[in-house]
Parts: C-alpha cells; structure tokens; sequence
C-alpha cells in the first residue's frame, strides 16, 4: 500500500474545510479547535499506521505456520501508534447514518489512552459532545473530500470481516497513487470484494493467492494493461493442465511420487478383497447384496469418468500452446477447457459415491448381519483397509478439484469482462469519477457504488448425486424399519401377546 507522503498539504485542506464548515454553521471556534484537531490526530495516526503496517507483519516471527499477533512495542519501533480497528479512520468514516458518531469518537479517543498511557487525559471526547451527529458526519466527509481532491486516492477494495487475522471488522483497503496518469486524475476505481474471499478456520478468511491475482486483474484492466490480464487467465488455464495431468502421476522435488486416482481405485479394490470372505457367506439378495450391486456400479462409472477424464487432459497442453494471445484465443480456451472441469467434477462425486457404499456396505455387515462375531470377517483388516481407502479418496478429491478450482478462476475473470476491457459489474467494480463521489457525500466505501452483487447459485451443488444419496439413506432406512419390526415381533410372541 503506498502511503501518503503529502500528509501537511492535506492536513492544510483539511484546517480550510474545518475554517469553511465553522463559518457556515451555528458554532463558535472554541467549539471546533479541538473536536477537528482530534480528527485530524486520528487521520494522521492512521496513515501512520497504515504506511508501516505492512513492514511489521512482514517481520513478524513465526510459531508453527502460524505469524506471531502484532503488539503496541511492534508499532512504537516505527515510531507509529498500534490502532485497534475501532480506532481507525475507515471506520469512522464507513458509519452510516444512523450511528452515533460522538459515541465512536470517543470509542476511538478511549481505544488509543488504553494502550497509551501518555495520551491518557489529552485527547479530546467529551467535546464532540457539542457537536450534533450530522455535523460530525461533515468533518468526516470533509477529511475524505480532501483526500479526493489531492488526486491520490486510486483504488478502493472493500473486505470483509475476521480478514488477515488481526481484522475483525469489514474495512477497506486504501491504494494511494501521486503519480496517477492526467486521465485517472479525478476517477476512483471501486472494488467490493467482500464476497470473494476463501476461509482459513471457522473464524477466519483470506484471499487465497489466485483471488489476489483476479483482482490484480480487474486493475490491471483499469490502468489499460489487458495484456496482463490475459496472463493472469491464461495461467489459470495452464494450471488447469498440469493439476489435471497430476491426477495420474506426479513428483515432489525430493523424488516423491503419487498416482492418486489409481491409489485410490486400487485402495477401493484391497477393501473389496477385505469384504469378499464375509460376503460370500450371506444370500443373494438383501440389503448388503443391494449395497454390493451398488458399490460395483459406482466403481464403474468411475472407471468410464477417469477414461473420459484422461483424454481430455492429455489434450489440454497442446490445446493451451496452440491458443493465440488474444482476448478471443481466451474466451475460447476457457470454453474448450469446460468440459474438462466438469469431467474433474464428476469424478471427485463419484470418488465421494464410491467410498460412501463401501461404508454403507461395511456398516450393513457390522449392525445387520452380525458380521463382528463371524470367522469370515476379519475387523482389524477391514477398518485398515476402509481408512487406506478414505485417505486415498481425500488425496484424489483434493487434486480433482485443483482443475475445477483453477478453470474457476479463469472463468472469473472472462466471465465478468467478455471483451479484456474494463467495465461496471454489479456487486463487484464501477470506475467512479469525482462527480459521483461528491454526490454520495465523498464516501469512499464502495459499496455505495458498485451496488448489490447478483445471487449465485452453488456450482458445486449436484442434483442427481443429492438424490442417490437420498435413496441410500432412504434404503437403508426401510432396512432398518424392517429389522426393527421383526424384533418388536419377536419380543411380543416371546411375551406371548
């Protein structure tokens, strides 16, 4: 983030607007020195924080995989005040109309004397009492109008809450630029990111690296570099290849290699082999035949994906070498490579199908034949065989949906701008100019402009997979009804009812 190197001429602005606001309003100067002043403060400590902010997370020490949280002596080795989010000026400024901006003034007043003991007492907070909620809504807005006027301010990206595991509170992050080319002087781009986001923990959330780069993408298309742009999808697209080509066969750098689809169907294959004794022992027909019948059909509509599946991949590479790099050659790839991401989908499904039989087969064995006190039935090898099976599955899984994952992303992007230019897209962009801006009461959130992004639906939500599942448990179900009754049954005639 590039910080704000002219801060004394804004803060010059900044004292004419609070002058301009004083002289039309109801208040005497006593009443304005020091309610501004303490602004201001505020604005001034949060460039502050602001400008060294990154460099202090960048060196934090690490425990584990996990950074150390930042601290007030990090903060005071900058020669910087720590801000605890309440205490920032974004948020100040994102408050809506409703709120009671005096109580959060001096909610932030408080924030900064808990932590600093030398502050206690001087900063201003009970003389925003004297000022009414609207007219410190003016001096909020009058310090980002200033900031609009410099022509610094280039791109506004809304995120959204529990980000970066120090934010626990939606905010925005602030691109400043002083060397803005003559046609961006007065524009502003918008980015509302707040729905893209990946989750870390139940609690936390991040970009994930390839939603960095779509919206480095989207600025890329702002500042007129659309060769960029195409590099970004293109490369999304050559990951879609490789991870595709890593689902047969790869190798780590110290020699490690991993077939993941053929361990997995070969583990499925040592827990049938586990199975057989025992099933061969019960009758044709029932609920583990039904399950058995099952399994063997899921095993080969799996063995049909991963022939399909194999074809497409090893057309991949040509097929991305071959594309010219032009936005047309794009739009195409990313058409062409469409089947090859469903055909990654379908298999991670029927991956999933395949695993959750066998255990409904090996839980019909256990809770409704008496497989556990039968010779024929080796426990300690099935449940070896049956976790071999299901960390064989998570492995395919997990490199099947890298090849969703990352035609997603390519997706994403031409989805959204068709012709590798820059354009308004609801809920997500709008280039704003200072005209719109000021008619929005120089609010730099972009929410306000870029508007309410489009439900969408959930790409990974498989119809016919939810209603075979369904119907399983349905069966199994009716099975279990049915073994319930026949106890009940036996238990009344043995009452002799």
């Amino acid at each position: 983030m590039l910080q704000l190197e002219h801060i004394d001429a804004i803060e010059r602005r900044l004292w004419s607007a609070a002058d301009t606001l004083r002289a039309n309003s109801k208040y005497a100067s006593n009443e304005y020195f020091l309610p501004v002043m303490g602004l201001v403060f505020l604005r001034h400590a949060y460039s502050r924080y602001l400008a060294v902010k990154d460099e202090i997370e960048a060196g934090l020490p690490t425990r584990g995989s996990r950074k150390r949280a930042v601290t007030r002596e990090d903060f005071a080795q900058k020669n910087a005040l720590f801000l605890r989010p309440e205490a920032q000026f974004d948020h100040l400024v994102a408050l809506p109309d409703g709120k009671d901006r005096v109580a959060a003034i001096i909610a932030a007043m408080e924030s900064i004397e808990a932590d600093y003991a030398s502050l206690r007492g001087v900063l201003p907070r009970s003389e925003y009492q004297a000022l009414d909620n609207e007219v410190l809504g003016d001096l909020l807005r009058k310090l980002n109008r200033k900031l609009v006027e410099t022509g610094a301010v280039d791109v506004m990206i809304a995120i959204r809450s529990n980000f970066f595991y120090t934010r626990t509170v939606p905010c925005e992050l602030w691109f400043l630029n002083r060397a803005k080319p003559d046609a961006h002087r007065d524009k502003v781009l918008m980015i509302d990111a707040r729905n893209i986001y990946r989750k870390v923990t139940r609690k936390i959330y991040d970009f994930s690296p390839e939603q960095q780069q779509n919206l480095l993408a989207v600025v890329w298309l702002y500042r007129g570099e659309t060769a960029r742009f195409r590099e970004i999808a293109f490369q999304h697209l050559w990951r879609v290849a490789e991870e595709g080509g890593w689902c047969f066969e790869w190798e780590s750098d110290d020699g490690e290699t991993g077939r993941p689809l053929q361990e997995f169907a070969a583990a499925i294959a040592v827990l049938s082999g586990e199975l057989s004794p025992f099933l061969k022992t019960l009758p044709k027909t029932g609920a583990p035949a039904a399950h058995l019948a099952e399994l063997g059909r899921e095993q080969k509509r799996f063995q049909r994906e991963v022939k399909r599946f194999r074809v497409r991949i090893d057309k991949a590479a040509p097929q991305w070498e071959g594309t010219p790099d032009t936005n047309a050659g794009l739009n195409n790839l990313v058409d062409r490579f469409a089947p090859l991401a469903e055909s990654s989908r379908d298999l991670t499904v029927q991956a999933d199908q395949i695993y959750k039989a066998a255990a409904r087969l090996i839980e019909t064995c256990e809770q409704q034949c008496g497989a556990k006190s039968s010779d024929a039935w080796n426990g300690r090898a099935v449940t070896r065989a049956r976790k071999a099976a299901d960390e064989a599955r998570r492995e395919a899984v997990e490199q099947l949906r890298k090849v969703r994952y990352f035609w997603r992303q390519a997706h994403w992007l031409t989805e959204r701008f068709p012709d590798g230019e820059l354009r308004d897209v609801e809920g997500l962009v709008k280039l704003v100019d200072r005209s719109e801006i000021e008619a929005n009461d120089w609010s730099l959130t972009p929410g306000r402009y870029v508007g309410v992004a489009p439900e969408e639906e959930d790409e990974d939500f498989d119809f016919a997979t939810a209603m075979r599942e369904i119907h399983a448990e349905l069966a199994d179900l009716n099975a279990e009804a049915a073994v319930l009754a026949a106890r009940i049954q036996e238990n009344f005639e043995k009452l002799g009812i």
